[in-house]
């Protein structure tokens, strides 16, 4: 059984750096089998398609950003405290895991990712969009639509960290600190 979880580990990390590096249409699955160290078969033996491996894919990465975040998100903090501390670590897991990052950015409203798979994942978003709706409700931040609020936040920091890893700008504590005060500015009321 150990082996099967480590041959079934070793597809899925070669599925996400082969289709970070050359992109979806351009991966096919005997490439991710090179990679992967095994025959393209084998792949077969645990997915039934390139579909069903790279919504496998998709899914374990977005259930693994969200328990990452749950874990550490603490519902007693006061909504600011929670807003600062919710989008450090999802930047700092952003920055720690940039392919899993690039991976499900890419892949968040395209076609090829199924209903199921987008939905994992699921508790932090709730949670994300939980905490622009009570601090709505409070008038601690402005009336706009939940998912406005978080998509805009979630653009400008995903931004900040793309030229991070580009090389364009360097985001250290400090930096990503200002980085989400200025998007909690652009926020509150």
């Amino acid at each position: 059984m150990h082996q099967a979880k480590s041959k079934r580990s070793k597809i899925l990390a070669a599925t996400l750096e082969t289709i970070t590096e050359y992109g979806l249409q351009d991966t096919p699955i005997s490439q991710i089998a090179r990679r992967a160290g095994v025959g393209a078969g084998t792949i077969y033996n645990y997915f039934s398609s390139k579909e069903e491996l790279v919504n496998t894919l998709y899914k374990e990465l977005k259930d693994g950003l969200s328990e990452l975040v749950i874990d550490i998100y603490d519902e007693t903090a006061t909504i600011r405290e929670r807003f600062f501390v919710l989008w450090r670590i999802v930047v700092d897991c952003y920055m720690k895991f940039p392919r899993e990052a690039i991976f499900i950015e890419q892949y968040a409203y395209s076609p090829y990712i199924s209903e199921h798979a987008k939905q994992a994942g699921c508790e932090l978003e709730d949670t994300i969009i939980g905490l622009y709706e009570e601090a709505a409700e409070q008038q601690i931040i402005k009336d706009y639509p939940a998912y406005f609020s978080a998509h805009m936040t979630y653009g400008a920091l995903t931004m900040l960290i793309k030229g991070h890893m580009a090389g364009d700008l360097t985001l250290d504590a400090a930096s990503i600190q200002k980085a989400i005060t200025c998007c909690w500015d652009a926020l509150k009321l």
